[in-house]
């Protein structure tokens, strides 16, 4: 609420219902900061038209005449030190508190010569203005943000994020609103470890992302960038609004929240794990928490480093803590955006990276027609580059050397070949031909959110499909016969919809306690039916799914066999084991199908792992032995040859062996799958075998997830084949 000036009030301390202020000191001050200021010039004569006014009429005053004080006061404040008087920023708070205490007047009486005390008078107004032309802040604010879209890189508000936004304090700045930052400081604290920052330790912090934090701005572009259609799910999944108080994107909470959660960080079993700690070995050498296993090793080469990674994650260290990060090496920056995507439950990202040479025009050419194919296609592009100029849309130098590594996203290719780029939040232009002598680009990476479609979705698209083809047919098939077809479409466990073959915890994600009551109350009936689990109760089940989670890995494989074998067939499925083979959301039936191979063979338990393939035949003899289908398990060379894995493969085999899955990985660097059975090594299943330039991939299904195994660099062994046949 904006006071009325009262130009009858006598402006003197003795009068109580008025502001005395004291000019002379409050000069004295601005004349400090004048004389030691390097970087901004005050107006010393800004106040002078005070003396005969009062109340918040001054405020208006003080933002007319600022007029040379540049970004928003943020050098101001830094002058603060030794030099600006904390009496100042006290005679200021004070003109805030006249309005939030709606009293009519304030007076500030002088302590000695440095201190100064804002007292708030008890005469409150009349009764209040009716509440639409009095509304608080904050409800102002909310009821008159302006739309500024979700889409970070339209026409609207900032174009992408601004580091240089992030260097504020919370509630003391006279020329913005002040809850947004305030909020800041209150979402920071409510990071563990940050609880008990104070001010200035959040204001030092935030200080350093505007110096620094480049990377971790281009990581929130990509991330709104790419749920700018999805709100709702970029809520469910961050926790944070998507946009802020003042109607733009929420920047400043994704930022931050990004940077609290990864900052100087390494995870050794995310993506690029290896790499980024290969290259960067010299700025980090040592392993903390404790342990130095990676001095101790002496550590030289690339295979040194992933073995003292896997040596680390052996001992329980999930996080490399650094000295130091390259913030804007592609690899660092995927291994800590592949983390902080998975703890929010948002793993099924695609990426890509370009790499180009400075001075190669014919290659530049193609990386500007690689990159904007991949933005046509959804991807969000980073580059990062170093000693370079950027340009206006007139072709106007706007920065002439931006010195050391700096990451930018790229919105498009222009066609004279520069790349707009969003940096600082403005829309400017990097010529990656004629630049600066020394500028160098580091390489571009591209980053797409899979919009993953579920099994019901893509059944009922190809029922919409299969209805328009059944009324081109003489004789139409029935409503049941399409449903059969439309399942028998989906029940190929190795294809791209849905899990990736089966998973030990499965069975405990579906039926464990307080997910779904009826679907457990189900399950426990049908372990009931089981020998010897007649009288199983709750805690009877939860065991049952916790060995299942535990030790029923050795038994996945022949799982996989078995729904492999069925796949098209869902019907005699059915027929055969009494239930359904595909859920109702879709999904094929495999957990139930794992606990009942587990219950008919005795549940797994640590002494009963058995790899041989002798254990494996007897198993699945034992449960298809009142079956139609019957089974095969052969033995294989210790490290069979492409030519046997694949005519195996051909064949309608699951080819099964055990490696340790801290070597699975995907194809731009380390390990990205977590044991889930703790085990040093995991039993896995192939599903395609690769051979390039004389080195063995895999295909192999982990924990209902498909990953890639290189079989000429990492150890494996047990190697059998599975083949069930109805």
């Amino acid at each position: 609420m904006w006071l009325k000036y009262d130009p009858t009030s006598n402006n003197k301390p003795a009068n109580a219902s008025s502001l005395y202020f004291d000019i002379a000191g409050f000069k004295q001050q601005q004349n400090n900061i004048y004389n030691h200021e390097s970087v901004q010039k005050l107006d010393i004569s800004a106040l002078s038209a005070q003396e005969e006014v009062s109340g918040t009429e001054c405020v208006g005053l003080l933002i007319e005449h600022w007029k040379d004080v540049a970004s928003s006061g943020d050098e101001f404040r830094k002058f603060g030190t030794g030099v600006f008087d904390p009496a100042l920023s006290g005679q200021s708070k004070s003109f805030i508190d006249v309005d939030v205490k709606e009293a009519e007047s304030i007076r500030i009486e002088s302590q000695g010569t440095h201190g100064v005390r804002a007292l708030i008078e008890a005469p409150m107004p009349a009764p209040p203005e009716p509440a639409k032309e009095i509304s608080p802040a904050i409800p102002w604010e909310e009821d008159n943000k302006p739309d500024l879209g979700i889409d970070p890189f339209d026409n609207k508000g900032q174009f992408g994020g601004d580091q240089t936004a992030m260097q504020v304090w919370p509630d003391k700045r006279l020329f913005e609103l002040p809850t947004e930052d305030s909020e800041l400081y209150e979402f920071i604290r409510k990071h563990p470890g940050y609880e008990n920052y104070s001010d200035e330790a959040i204001y030092a912090l935030l200080s350093e992302i505007k110096m620094n934090g480049c990377s971790y701005v281009a990581i929130a572009n990509i991330i709104f960038d790419q749920y700018k259609d999805d709100p709702g799910e970029f809520m469910k999944r961050f926790n944070i609004p998507m946009t802020a108080i003042g109607g733009d994107l929420n920047y400043k909470q994704l930022i931050v929240d990004f940077y609290l959660e990864t900052h100087n960080k390494l995870y050794p079993d995310e993506m690029c794990g290896v790499i980024s700690f290969y290259h960067y070995m010299d700025k980090f050498p040592n392993a903390k928490k404790k342990i130095d296993l990676i001095s101790e090793m002496n550590v030289s080469g690339y295979d040194e480093c992933a073995q003292a990674l896997v040596e680390l994650w052996k001992h329980g260290i999930k996080e490399i803590y650094c000295d130091e990060e390259d913030r804007t090496s592609k690899e660092q920056q995927l291994n800590r955006l592949s983390h902080y995507l998975r703890i929010h439950g948002c793993d099924e990202f695609e990426y890509k990276t370009f790499w180009t040479s400075r001075g190669d025009v014919e290659r530049q050419k193609q990386i500007n027609h690689d990159i904007q194919r991949a933005i046509d296609e959804g991807y969000t592009v980073e580059v990062s580059a170093e000693k370079f100029a950027l340009l206006d849309e007139k072709g106007n130098v706007q920065y002439a050397n931006v010195d050391g590594g700096h990451a930018m996203i790229v919105t498009r290719i222009m066609p004279n070949g520069l790349l707009e780029v969003s940096t600082w939040g403005e829309r400017l232009y990097l010529d990656p031909i004629n630049n600066n002598p020394d500028m160098s680009i580091d390489g571009f990476m591209a980053v797409k959110r899979k919009k993953k479609i579920t099994p019901i979705e893509v059944n009922g698209n190809n029922m919409s499909k299969l209805e328009q083809f059944n009324k081109t047919l003489a004789d139409p098939m029935s409503a049941e016969e399409m449903n059969e077809k439309i399942l028998a479409a989906n029940s190929n466990i190795f294809d791209m919809v849905g899990q990736y073959g089966a998973d030990p915890g499965g069975p405990k994600a579906e039926f464990g306690n307080g997910i779904n009551p009826e679907k457990r109350k189900e399950i426990l009936n049908f372990i009931k039916r089981h020998q010897n689990y007649a009288t199983c109760d709750e805690e009877g089940l939860n065991t049952v799914l916790d060995e299942i989670e535990l030790y029923g890995y050795e038994c996945i494989p022949e799982v996989n066999a078995i729904m492999y074998a069925y796949r098209g067939r869902p019907k005699e499925f059915e027929n055969e084991y009494g239930y359904s083979m595909i859920r109702e959301d879709g999904e094929l039936n495999t957990n139930r199908l794992l606990v009942d191979y587990c219950l008919a063979n005795g549940i797994c338990t640590e002494d009963d792992l058995t790899s041989a393939p002798a254990a494996a035949q007897q198993r699945l003899d034992n449960f298809l032995k009142d079956k139609k289908a019957g089974a095969s398990v052969k033995k294989l060379g210790d490290k069979p040859k492409y030519d046997e894995l694949k005519k195996k493969v051909n064949d309608g085999y699951i080819v099964s062996f055990k490696a340790n899955p801290y070597d699975l990985h995907n194809e731009l660097g380390s390990g990205n799958s977590i044991s889930a059975s703790g085990q040093n090594a995991d039993r896995l299943t192939v599903t395609r075998v690769k051979e390039k330039e004389d080195q063995l991939f895999y295909d192999v299904a982990h924990c209902g997830k498909q990953h890639r195994f290189d079989a000429s660099f990492y150890e494996s062994s047990d190697y059998y084949a599975i083949k069930v046949n109805i």
